[in-house]
């Protein structure tokens, strides 16, 4: 014997529950996007900010040999290094240690090397291992960014099919 559901659903029940559950995959879709695009909002800033690092350097590096004037450029840029939206990019995507590493850099080699440089030839060298340790971080950062966009179109793509199949289902 078959036993029948003790309320039955109507045409108008059962539109009305296959639009909550579509509501509630759109909602549940959106929220993890928002979250997901959350997660990279410093991203853009930090790539910024390590591309004006690398201006500065070179621009600092046309002053030499520095005089008192020039100096607070070398100041400028060291607090640039500290820029809170970059410390805490590489910090949520786990590249402390490379900017750690570019900031022992600066301090202990090509700061010095540009306040006692007498032409600019001698700390290009010094400026340009600076400039590719900049590119190494922008390209991890670069590269965290990508992962977290693929991961969010593959969730989204997810969302879809999960949505034709609940249509599907409901058709059926």
């Amino acid at each position: 014997m078959k036993k029948r559901c003790p309320v039955p659903f109507s045409i108008v029940n059962q539109v009305i529950l296959l639009l909550l559950i579509l509501g509630l995959l759109c909602i549940i879709s959106m929220s993890i996007s928002s979250w997901r695009a959350e997660a990279i909002q410093g991203h853009a800033h930090a790539i910024n900010k390590a591309g004006s690092l690398r201006m500065q350097s070179y621009r600092i590096l046309t002053m030499v040999p520095l005089n008192d004037e020039s100096k607070r450029y070398l100041d400028e840029l060291e607090q640039d290094q500290n820029s809170p939206m970059l410390e805490q990019t590489v910090e949520k995507e786990q590249l402390t240690s490379q900017l750690t590493a570019l900031k022992n850099y600066w301090r202990q080699q090509l700061r010095p090397q540009l306040e006692r440089a007498p032409s600019p030839e001698q700390a290009t060298a010094q400026v340009i291992q600076f400039v590719h340790q900049l590119d190494e971080l922008v390209l991890a950062i670069d590269h965290k960014t990508e992962q977290s966009l693929i991961a969010m179109r593959h969730q989204q793509i997810t969302f879809i099919v999960l949505t034709l199949l609940v249509m599907a289902i409901a058709v059926y």
